[in-house]
């Protein structure tokens, strides 16, 4: 029973820390292509509004 749970605690880690690295990047990714969303409007106004 403990060799279970050692090994259900070995794998788990590295498995969560590869969840959180892909939350993280796809995060990432969001606000970059947020922002480039934000410049491109900004760059429509202003060849609206001269």
């Amino acid at each position: 029973m403990t060799g279970t749970i050692a090994v259900i605690m070995v794998f788990a880690i590295p498995i969560i820390a590869i969840i959180s690295d892909h939350f993280t990047k796809q995060t990432k990714y969001k606000q970059k292509m947020l922002e480039d969303q934000l410049k491109l409007e900004q760059m429509k106004t202003r060849e609206l509004c001269p």
